[in-house]
């Protein structure tokens, strides 16, 4: 009966711990976020965008289905690729699901200023937002 005890200990012991570190290792939208900017990879973004998204990218403005909102940001990335990428700010939306993350994306002509709302524990963005934030050469 003990040796049964022991064994059944040891499974369980066992399994808790590859569980627990399953969890650790699993990547939040945060991290794919800041990786698909770092990388200029739209789709690596594109994969946690609901079925519409609402879009503002410089001067574009709507609401678009996953594939073409995913085609905008990856024509972006083609126009104005990552130099540097640095998210200032995130957290939670008062009395709400949706989250929040506020980034500054620099391309060697121009800074922006990346809002992305998305929703929690689905990890959905719902709306996002590319800003000229300075051009960092004026022509005078």
């Amino acid at each position: 009966m003990v040796k049964i005890y022991h064994v059944f200990l040891f499974f369980f012991i066992t399994l808790s711990l590859m569980n627990s570190n399953v969890f650790a290792q699993k990547s939040t939208i945060k991290e794919h976020v800041n990786q698909g900017f770092t990388e200029s990879d739209a789709s690596k973004i594109g994969n946690y965008f609901a079925a519409t998204v609402s879009v503002e990218i410089e001067k574009q403005t709507g609401s678009f289905n996953k594939q073409h909102a995913t085609s905008m940001l990856k024509s972006f990335f083609i126009k104005n690729p990552c130099k540097s990428f640095k998210i200032t700010n995130s957290g939670k939306v008062s009395n709400s699901d949706a989250l929040f993350i506020i980034a500054r994306y620099e391309s060697k002509e121009k800074a922006f200023r990346v809002y992305i709302l998305y929703e929690s524990p689905i990890e959905k963005i719902h709306s996002f937002s590319i800003l000229v934030y300075e051009n960092k050469h004026n022509s005078n």
